[in-house]
């Protein structure tokens, strides 16, 4: 019995169905290609001996520039003024199917001639080829770069730093951008009224993090102190979106060295718009490392500090701070308040620890009230009794320990703690009431006996520290 007559045809039809289908596929992958080819954009500088060749696409637009050596323009950038011997300029632009091309070479004293060519005829170079020129100048320039110092010189002698402002705005590549404000700020001496317009316009325009990052650690440290002009490097801080950028902005200023004391209150603020802890806290390491010892670290210290979310960067930074020589009790108050945020117990207790080791015989109140967020019972006789390691502790410290004490409520704890305390400062009259209250807090009969049995010892070792009952009873036996 034969195939039947549908089966046969849907047979037949299917692979002319997929050819046609991948053909299909083909042609629009074809043509998305072509389409994508057609529109690509971008700038192609190339320079060999003295011929630098640069070939700008947009779209199906091109232009190709062809120097060698030196060609002036007029200063208005409407025609050429002089070319060199040796030397040429040659401008070609294709677009909707015509082509325009301009050969300018030496004549007589410089004098340019210049021979025009439409669509591959020669051509007058009359009014509409001088149109064409005056308006292909400047698009040469804003999108290659292409004499920029020349350029900002005589957009400074015509119209001011205002007259490069606007010029800079119309050009769309950061990096083009940052070369004509680099050449901004190298032949001009700009007022403090003109730094802070052009920083912030470096903010607005730059739109690229590395660019801008680059552009304002080319400013020079006076950005920092006037007050106009340090407001907007803050704000032009915030268009760096990149937190490694904006910090290494910010550490550029401070590895110099003629940074003036309100410099740092700038750069302070500047610094809070960093997110990632870890960039901040590396900042602000380097910041403290480098603020003068003989001031309080600045009030955006503290917000800074507190924007730290990281329990590790927010202890490293305090105990970078808390080493500072000289540590005023204001500022200890401050960078301890700060400390209280850190949730961890052992990055706490850590830096408590440190503290603790290093400071004079008073802890200021904020050591105790930072002390009094630890959760553990371990981490908290482990500051403790580092306190009593202190050389010649005094016995106000020591009451202030036994006090902090009675939050532990493991007897194991408890009584190691106290036992630290009775080797560390002779149990007196002073110290005893605190040390009792403390031993009387642990349960165990066994290992309250060990505390006050090092109490007992403590004492022996001075008699004037003695308890009276211990001093009558030592009198009778000798009577």
């Amino acid at each position: 019995m034969g195939e039947p007559l549908r089966s046969r045809t849907q047979s037949k039809l299917f692979p002319i169905m997929l050819g046609c289908f991948l053909a299909l596929v083909v042609i629009t992958v074809w043509e998305s290609a072509s389409i994508h080819a057609s529109w690509s954009s971008g700038v192609d500088s190339i320079k060999t001996g003295d011929v630098q060749r640069i070939r700008i696409r947009e779209g199906r637009w091109r232009l190709t520039v062809n120097l060698k050596g030196e060609v002036e323009m007029t200063a208005d950038e409407r025609s050429i003024a002089r070319v060199e011997p040796e030397s040429y300029l040659e401008i070609e632009e294709r677009k909707e199917g015509d082509r325009f091309r301009l050969e300018a070479t030496p004549g007589p004293g410089g004098e340019p001639e210049i021979a025009w060519f439409v669509n591959r005829e020669p051509a007058e170079f009359d009014d509409s080829a001088q149109d064409w020129l005056e308006g292909v100048l400047p698009r040469i320039y804003r999108t290659t770069g292409l004499d920029a110092e020349g350029r900002v010189e005589r957009f400074l002698n015509t119209s001011g730093i205002s007259g490069i402002l606007a010029e800079i705005r119309k050009i769309d590549s950061d990096q083009i951008q940052r070369l004509y404000y680099e050449q901004v700020l190298a032949q001009t001496e700009p007022t403090p009224e003109e730094l802070e317009s052009l920083v912030r316009h470096m903010g607005r325009d730059i739109g690229s993090d590395f660019e801008l990052r680059k552009m304002l650690s080319a400013l020079s440290s006076d950005v920092l102190v006037h007050e106009e002009s340090a407001s907007a490097f803050v704000a032009a801080s915030r268009s760096i979106g990149s937190d490694f950028e904006l910090r290494q902005a910010l550490a550029g200023f401070l590895a110099r060295s003629d940074l003036e004391s309100v410099a740092f209150d700038t750069l302070i603020d500047a610094a809070q718009n960093i997110g990632s802890d870890y960039d901040l806290a590396e900042l602000l390491v380097d910041f403290v490392a480098v603020y003068p010892s003989d001031r309080v670290l600045p009030g955006g210290m503290t917000q800074a500090l507190n924007s730290i979310n990281t329990d590790f960067e927010l202890r490293k930074v305090l105990a970078v701070a808390l080493r500072r020589p000289g540590v005023a009790a204001e500022e200890l108050d401050q960078l301890l308040g700060a400390a209280q945020t850190i949730g961890s117990d052992y990055d706490l207790a850590e830096l408590l620890i440190e503290l603790s080791e290093t400071t004079d015989a008073t802890l200021p109140d904020s050591f105790f009230r930072a002390l009094g967020t630890l959760a553990e019972d371990f981490h908290l006789r482990r500051v403790l009794s580092a306190a009593t390691k202190r050389p010649q502790p005094t016995a106000e410290r020591m009451e202030a320990i036994l006090h902090s004490a009675l939050d532990i409520s493991s007897d194991h704890e408890m009584q190691q703690l106290l036992v630290n305390v009775a080797r560390a400062y002779p149990i007196n009259d002073q110290v005893r009431p605190a040390f009792e209250r403390a031993a009387a807090s642990i349960a165990s009969d066994h290992q309250r006996e060990q505390a006050l049995a090092a109490a007992r010892d403590s004492a022996a070792k001075d008699p004037a520290s003695r308890a009276p009952a211990a001093r009558d009873s030592a009198a009778g036996d000798s009577g």
